[in-house]
């Protein structure tokens, strides 16, 4: 009990002498800029990648989507991961593809991490003091493209109000030459 209590009062010192207690947003933006200039300035309309999208719940399959000319040409179960014997449902996979035809390009990806610091920013009001929401973005050295995005309540408290939690994994991105 004492290590816990130990950790919490060190948590609370780090995070007070990195500046204000207030909620706030943790995302950087002038990085999110770049790699938005950099996909946008390669002009690829052609390619495919892998695609995991979760918040809570069994862990989804991976889909492969194909993007011909900008605009999704098909998306395809990638894994044996989906088993109707399992706990992952006919209902839920209906949903996460129908999520994955919602954020099936990179500039739809680029869109949707521009809704959720957006939203992000809306639930700071909801947030106590010692809580900030950590959007996390990391980009493709390559292509520019965000590889993982992730965003999750950060708290020095141990009961946080808003317990979400959200992860994008792309992988295996190949640009389709015509």
């Amino acid at each position: 009990m004492k290590k816990i209590l130990l950790a919490a009062m060190a948590s609370a010192l780090l995070y007070a002498c990195s500046g204000s207690l207030a909620p706030r947003l943790v995302f950087d933006a002038a990085a999110f800029a770049k790699a938005q200039a950099n996909w946008a300035a390669l002009g690829i309309a052609d390619y495919s990648f892998e695609v995991e999208e979760f918040s809570r719940g069994p862990k989804p399959p991976i889909f492969r989507v194909t993007v011909v000319n900008g605009d999704i040409s098909d998306i395809a179960l990638h894994d044996d991961r989906y088993d109707k014997d399992t706990f992952y449902t006919d209902a839920q996979l209906a949903r996460d593809l129908k999520s994955i035809r919602e954020i099936g390009t990179i500039p739809a990806i680029f869109d949707l991490i521009e809704t959720m610091r957006a939203d992000d920013e809306r639930k700071l009001p909801l947030l106590r003091d010692g809580e900030s929401i950590t959007l996390r973005v990391a980009y493709n050295g390559e292509y520019g493209f965000p590889e993982e995005v992730s965003s999750y309540i950060s708290s020095i408290l141990p009961d946080p109000i808003i317990s979400n939690s959200y992860h994008l994994k792309i992988s295996n991105f190949r640009p389709i030459s015509k």
